[in-house]
């Protein structure tokens, strides 16, 4: 009898470890974009614990004492290592944190290249002849967008009004 309570007591004690021990998932996976919304998801017990998220962005769902998951909206502000960590962490007191950082590609302070007509910058008008059935060549900017070390292939975003 006295066994099977030091038995009792160790798994006890042990299950805090053990869950502890669990990765963050996200969804959708890789960085992040502004204005979309991310899922975080712990696989373990989150009892007894709460979550800490760093960086600029609103909280969607989710996230309360206890919680499993939390959804947030990250905003449009670069992440930067100093200035502006990004992350979302799962805090459990004496068991420890589990923390992912997160990578928000912000095209904030960007400038793109200017649009341009048969090579020619293209200003708030364009003047064309009536009756010109002369080829026209549109360059349309793209703005090639930060992204985490984990990514190799650049990504691009098309940028101007409607």
């Amino acid at each position: 009898m006295k066994n099977i309570f030091l038995y009792l007591l160790l798994a006890c004690a042990m299950v805090p470890r053990l869950a502890q021990a669990q990765a963050i998932g996200a969804t959708p996976t890789g960085d992040a974009c502004p204005n979309k919304d991310y899922t975080y998801t712990y696989g373990g017990s989150a009892l007894g614990c709460s979550w800490v998220v760093k960086g600029s962005y609103t909280l969607v769902s989710g996230g309360g004492a206890n919680s499993t998951s939390i959804t947030v909206r990250w905003k449009d502000v670069p992440t930067d290592a100093t200035s502006n960590p990004t992350s979302v962490a799962l805090s459990c007191g004496t068991s420890g944190t589990t923390t992912r950082d997160v990578f928000v590609s912000s095209i904030s302070g960007k400038t793109p290249t200017p649009l341009t007509v048969n090579g020619n910058p293209v200003g708030a008008q364009l003047e064309l002849p009536f009756g010109d059935n002369s080829p026209l060549t549109l360059k349309v900017p793209l703005l090639e967008l930060p992204q985490s070390t984990a990514n190799a292939v650049p990504l691009y975003a098309l940028t101007g009004g409607a």
